[in-house]
């Protein structure tokens, strides 16, 4: 997880994570200062009450997500196992730092990196951050 309203994470030990942890996103502050984070309960609860807790890390603060227009893709050079791929852009996420991040439909490799949509469906829109990929805009015609 690289993303959170609040630029914030929680660093869970998950042996089922690529490389034992997990991020969840701190969804907010109690006033008390603590960082909250969705439970599986549906509740957001203190951070440190989560079982494999470890440490608070940054991550992208999610200022705003915004349709994408029609055309954008992300074109992905092979990498590993993987084949190049072409897939749409959906949205686009701005961060509190002022960059955009394309939101496509991916799936995962067995480093939980993006990869080509599973044919059987098996995707998830998510912010796609590969620097193996170009993101090329629509091919409008030009009128002169």
């Amino acid at each position: 997880m690289r993303w959170s309203p609040t630029g914030w994470g929680a660093e869970i030990i998950d042996n089922d994570a690529p490389g034992g942890l997990t991020v969840l996103p701190v969804e907010r502050w109690s006033s008390r200062g603590a960082a909250m984070v969705a439970h599986t309960s549906g509740r957001l609860i203190p951070a440190r009450r989560v079982p494999g807790f470890q440490k608070l890390v940054e991550t992208h603060r999610t200022v705003a997500v915004i349709p994408a227009a029609p055309g954008w893709n992300i074109h992905a050079e092979p990498s590993g196992d993987q084949p190049s791929y072409i897939t749409p852009v959906a949205a686009w996420v701005m961060t509190g730092d002022g960059d955009f991040w394309p939101v496509a439909a991916v799936g995962h490799d067995i480093g939980a990196g993006p990869a080509n949509p599973d044919p059987d469906g098996a995707i998830m829109l998510r912010p796609h951050w590969s620097t193996r990929c170009r993101i090329v805009g629509p091919a409008y015609p030009v009128v002169l």
